[in-house]
């Protein structure tokens, strides 16, 4: 199977398209917000190998904007992230190679929360989360 940390590693590198936004493959022990973070969120219910030998699995990305406490500007900045086209797009960001370098056989957003506020590193942010399902090479 592809290794995880390949997969998120080029899910990331799939995010970093969208300018001005810092964007980590791991979670960052300060926030630096505009920033996303890309986290491996598991095989979703039963593991279960798919056709040609394919793995499925789930990854999760996490925008996280401005201070919460700055009235309005968190949701502000989130929906240019949060449009289903143009530069600023994570759906578009996030599915802009659909091999993941080839590391992956496809990949699709299915499903995207709505804003929230959560605490990171003492600062209270606005955050909005995008699922992706990917499948992979089992026996890679």
């Amino acid at each position: 199977m592809a290794a995880v940390s390949a997969l998120r590693s080029a899910l990331a590198t799939n995010v970093d398209t969208v300018t001005g936004l810092r964007v980590f493959a791991t979670t960052p022990m300060q926030p630096s917000p505009p920033m996303a973070v890309v986290m491996f969120n598991g095989f979703p219910g039963p593991r279960r190998a798919m056709a040609k030998g394919l793995t499925e699995m789930e990854f999760t990305v996490t925008v996280f904007t401005a201070d919460a406490s700055q009235q309005g500007a968190g949701e502000t900045a989130m929906d240019a992230y949060v449009a289903t086209s143009g530069a600023g797009s994570m759906w578009v960001a996030i599915e802009s190679d659909t091999t993941l370098g080839g590391n992956a056989e496809t990949i699709q957003v299915t499903d995207m929360s709505g804003y929230e506020f959560v605490e990171f590193g003492n600062q209270l942010l606005t955050a909005c989360t995008w699922t992706v399902q990917v499948f992979a090479d089992a026996s890679a």
